[in-house]
């Protein structure tokens, strides 16, 4: 019992860790600043296996360095189903402990720069995403421009297990609470960020 407490607790500090870490770097070293209200991750959830619905969830900060470091805040509670009372059992079954993700990646140089002199490029990223005291490495293709006023668009899509992330048992709960045959773990995701000069 004691190991088990251990490992909760240190899996606690984790995403506090990683905040105090982007916010130390983020004011050191910020090339762009992310345009909350214009960036968005979407998600997709399919249940009975044939029914798929997309959801769209908000960012709480973030930043591109001077050297292509992403760091990114998503404020899960802000998960937009279009339903309210969905909307308030996934706060309530999966968000409520821990309702922020921390997103991390390097950009190369190569294509950073490239997008940074207005030529639009792509490439494979490594993207570390913490939350709900895991972590883990994702790889994804993820597209740079720049837009007509300076800043910085970047886009990408990628498929999570969220089994793997902690979260199989509230879906289970989600499913009974909505009377569902099955609600798939495996979620696919895509996003759009607007990074501002």
């Amino acid at each position: 019992m004691k190991k088990r407490l251990s490992i909760i607790a240190k899996q606690g500090l984790v995403i506090p860790m990683l905040l105090l870490l982007w916010s130390a770097q983020g004011l050191a070293d910020s090339a762009y600043n992310l345009n909350v209200a214009a960036s968005v991750v979407g998600v997709t959830s399919t249940k009975n296996d044939r029914i798929s619905e997309r959801h769209q969830i908000k960012f709480e900060q973030g930043s591109v360095s001077s050297t292509g470091q992403v760091q990114l805040v998503i404020d899960l509670l802000t998960t937009e189903t279009n339903i309210p009372i969905r909307n308030e059992r996934m706060q309530k079954h999966l968000f409520a402990d821990d309702p922020l993700a921390v997103v991390s990646a390097q950009l190369s140089s190569a294509v950073f720069a490239k997008a940074r002199a207005g030529q639009a490029g792509s490439e494979s990223v490594t993207v570390t995403l913490a939350v709900n005291g895991t972590v883990q490495d994702l790889s994804m293709i993820m597209n740079l421009e720049r837009d007509a006023s300076g800043g910085l668009i970047v886009t990408g899509k990628t498929e999570i297990d969220v089994s793997d992330l902690g979260y199989g048992a509230g879906i289970e709960a989600l499913r009974s609470l909505a009377g569902l045959l099955r609600i798939s773990t495996r979620v696919p995701v895509d996003f759009v960020l607007h990074f501002d000069d």
